[in-house]
């Protein structure tokens, strides 16, 4: 019998939700690091680049609180909707009629920070409603979902 099918309902949303803005990220971020250098300079984007991992752990710190304190989904929910306006953002903001690499580090940082709060809700969200004898498999299944990502990563 296929695992998949007889995942609960909110997992299969998790896990479909967290491999697509995964498999956006890898696509679109290792070429930043090349986009930022050519904008700024190597030393600068280093900073930049620091910066926006730093703000990312910070903030799953405060995502594991909230998601607690206002509800999993609530956090969850609030959080993809602000990547996806980050992402469009950052898309306008490297269109033919907008060339702005401050807006697009800024998106890239608000994508971070609403990834640094949705991941914590996320996990936990797994482990609230998985029953005791599917914690293993759901969390099998997460992970490997999680580890199909790294061949759709550009090769540089």
């Amino acid at each position: 019998m296929n695992p998949f099918k007889t995942l609960h309902p909110n997992i299969k949303i998790r896990l479909l939700t967290s491999f697509l803005s995964r498999f956006v990220g890898n696509m679109v971020f290792p070429f930043m690091a090349i986009y930022f250098a050519s904008e700024f300079g190597t030393a600068r984007t280093g900073l930049l680049l620091l910066i926006n991992v730093f703000a990312s752990i910070v903030t799953s710190f405060w995502g594991g609180f909230f998601s607690d304190r206002l509800g999993r989904k609530r956090v969850m929910v609030l959080a993809q909707l602000i990547q996806i306006i980050a992402f469009s953002l950052m898309t306008a903001a490297n269109s033919p009629w907008l060339q702005s690499p401050v807006l697009t580090f800024l998106m890239m940082l608000v994508q971070s920070v609403s990834n640094g709060f949705m991941n914590p809700a996320a996990e936990a969200m797994l482990i609230d409603v998985s029953t005791k004898e599917k914690k293993i498999v759901n969390s099998c299944i997460a992970s490997t979902t999680g580890q199909l990502i790294f061949p759709s990563q550009p090769v540089a």
